[in-house]
């Protein structure tokens, strides 16, 4: 199997298994190019084949659209292959179990050894805020290590901190 079929497998398996949701997707950065990352193109993921796969740099640009429409959630996988060079694949899913954290303003804890990854907590972007409100989640000193990260609302256009980030770029746009 080559990767682009492992990848619509993934989304095969993920969509089974309650994973995934119809609005939830799996991007693969590509093995021969760590520039670049693979993500289906805007359908159902249990429909997924490997035409569908298209091909993004980092900025979350198609570079083989060929008329096919591209998920808007593209630049969550984007800012993660770009910020984080050690991801291989990134699962967007809408989780009945993470949600309410996402709506709540409650910070997400690691409780288990197996979440120590999260003990210093978790970004949070909510896109929909981008769309009724003037602000937009934003890195508060993003070249500074991973511990000591946080993320902050602030007014869109001044989003000084990741103002050259598409994900920054997408939010302005809204």
């Amino acid at each position: 199997m080559n990767h682009l079929e492992d990848l619509v497998a993934a989304y095969r398996i993920l969509t089974e298994y309650g994973v995934i949701d119809a609005y939830g997707h799996v991007s693969l950065r590509s093995p021969s190019n760590p520039q670049r990352y693979y993500l289906a193109r805007s359908l159902a993921p249990e429909r997924v084949q490997v035409e569908d796969i298209l091909e993004y740099d980092l900025e979350s640009n198609p570079l083989n659209a060929q008329g096919r429409e591209s998920v808007t959630e593209r630049y969550i996988h984007g800012e993660i292959y770009n910020s984080r060079p050690d991801v291989l694949a990134v699962v967007h899913n809408h989780s009945p179990s993470v949600v309410p954290f996402s709506v709540t303003g409650v910070p997400m804890r690691a409780l288990w050894h197996m979440a120590a990854f999260i003990a210093d907590g978790l970004p949070n972007w909510e896109s929909a805020a981008c769309a009724r409100e003037p602000i937009c989640w934003c890195a508060i000193r993003p070249s500074a290590p991973r511990s000591q990260r946080r993320w902050a609302r602030s007014p869109r256009r001044s989003c000084a901190a990741t103002a050259r980030s598409p994900l920054a770029r997408a939010c302005r746009a809204r």
